[in-house]
């Protein structure tokens, strides 16, 4: 009998996890408590049962309080307001918002201190680190630590150096070391979270000054569903940075006489529901002319074989994302998106190339919904609840050129401008007030975490591989008797009896 994957489950391991964290607490094994409390919180934010957890946010506060209690006497005394550290845990060029920000700030004038860690891809970050280096006020500081502990200590130490007023956060949802220091220096440095995940599971609420959010719905879950005050949550929506000038690398194909439909993302955003495949079918089978191109990353062997059993070799085709993704768009006719979990970055890089983003919608699951990311939508649909509705959709798109063009002029405001985007971070980080109006909503998230249990139990079955080997691992160390080596002797169902004790 296969391994079936549910909340139940989920929320037993992830309790035994956060168990084992207060276990190291008490023997003031910091290093292996952080560990614990990283992989539970990767563990829900792969699932998304629940959006945050106070156990967690406990824990890493009192780790701070523990591993810090020594250096409190010689936090920032003359902090500069013209000074902001910039912590960056990825650390990659056109990925994420590390670049709109740091080009806000350069045009603010603050002096910057880009943290970053050591370990990252140079060449993946050469743009930002070039950018960086061409800005006179800009220094780079890099975390070299091989302990998570190490990391922290780093960080203070850096951020104390500095003398910053100000620290802006963009980081992973379990990256624990960022947090034991802004919990430390929240009372001197204000703090601000860059939240990039708004509908995902993250650590570190209770720890942060400020949070930033990038679109209305994740003001009202973070208010709702997270509980925090909203007098502390500012709107800022984001825009994608663009290399317009790229050299295009070609198509895997050749497009003489045929119209390209681009679609891309993380190919987990179209697993787990078989919505998306069916709709690529009945548009090859109902446009002869039309070749799909797919970018994207992930395990590819579920898209691959999809391709194979409906004979779609010389119709749709799938590359690992590129750097030329604006060449490819100023190339087809339209993007489509992913479903059942809707990508807004390319769909406002779509939108930044003057091409239509198009896609499903789950009424249910508003969050999922990409307009939302895109400004003044009022009177003009790119998502469809129906697959007849976006057929008929493409139709219009494909044959009537003036249709097209009309819609595609329509684009030009759907996305905010870096002048914007930097007035309004102004507004944030000076006066504590955006220039983007919240309003209260209500966004039912019921249900929301089928979506990736039915990809993990249907497509990926990752789980049992990887978190629930590493899993039995950790626990190991709290029920001795029944591992050998890190490896379960006497099975995972005793195990579990004994951890429920």
């Amino acid at each position: 009998m296969s391994f079936i994957l549910d909340k139940n489950i989920l929320l037993s391991d992830f309790t035994r996890l956060k168990e084992a964290a207060n276990h190291y607490i008490r023997k003031r094994k910091y290093e292996l408590a952080i560990k614990m409390i990283e992989f539970a919180s990767e563990l829900m934010y792969n699932y998304n049962v629940i959006l945050h957890d106070d156990e967690i946010e406990h824990q890493i506060q009192k780790i701070s309080r523990d591993i810090f209690s020594e250096d409190k006497a010689r936090i920032l005394i003359s902090a500069r307001s013209e000074r902001i550290v910039f912590y960056d845990f990825f650390g990659l060029d056109f990925r994420g918002l590390t670049q709109q920000y740091l080009s806000a700030l350069f045009s603010l004038g603050y002096e910057v201190l880009y943290v970053v860690h050591s370990d990252r891809d140079s060449k993946r970050m050469s743009v930002i680190l070039s950018e960086l280096r061409n800005y006179p006020k800009a220094k780079i500081h890099y975390l070299s630590s091989n302990s998570e502990l190490g990391v922290a200590k780093d960080l203070l130490d850096t951020v104390v150096r500095f003398q910053a007023k100000k620290m802006l956060i963009h980081t992973a949802p379990w990256d624990v070391p960022v947090f034991l220091v802004s919990r430390l220096i929240s009372s001197q440095v204000e703090t601000f979270l860059i939240n990039i995940t708004d509908h995902a599971f993250w650590i570190g609420k209770s720890m942060i000054d400020y949070l930033i959010e990038f679109r209305n719905q994740g003001y009202n879950i973070s208010r709702s569903y997270r509980a925090i005050n909203p007098t502390k949550i500012f709107l800022l929506p984001y825009y994608p940075v663009i290399d317009f000038n790229v050299r295009f690398e070609g198509f895997p194909f050749c497009s003489n006489n045929k119209k390209v439909i681009f679609s891309g993302g993380a190919l987990t955003k179209i697993y787990g529901s078989s919505a998306y495949f069916n709709l690529v079918n009945k548009i090859l089978q109902y446009h002869k002319n039309i070749i799909i191109l797919y970018a994207g990353n992930g395990d590819e062997k579920y898209l691959i074989n999809f391709i194979k059993q409906n004979g779609l070799n010389d119709r749709f085709f799938y590359i690992k994302e590129r750097k030329d993704i604006s060449q490819i768009m100023k190339r087809c006719v339209f993007f489509l998106n992913t479903f059942p979990i809707s990508g807004g970055l390319l769909a406002q890089y779509a939108v930044k190339c003057g091409k239509i983003p198009l896609g499903l919608k789950n009424e249910y699951f508003k969050i999922y919904n990409f307009e939302t990311v895109l400004l003044g939508v009022e009177g003009n649909q790119f998502c469809f609840s129906s697959e007849k509705a976006i057929l008929s959709e493409i139709e219009k798109l494909l044959y009537d050129d003036s249709y097209r063009k009309k819609k595609e002029l329509s684009l030009k405001k759907s996305v905010i401008s870096p002048n914007d985007f930097e007035k309004a971070l102004g507004g944030i980080l000076e006066n504590k007030a955006s220039s983007f109006i919240t309003y209260d909503e209500e966004i039912d998230l019921t249900g929301t975490e089928d979506i990736y249990f039915d990809l993990e139990n249907k497509v990926l079955k990752i789980y049992r591989s990887r978190f629930l080997k590493k899993r039995n691992i950790y626990l190991s160390v709290l029920f001795p008797n029944y591992f050998v080596n890190g490896i379960i002797s006497k099975g995972t169902k005793r195990i579990n009896e004994l951890a429920k004790k």
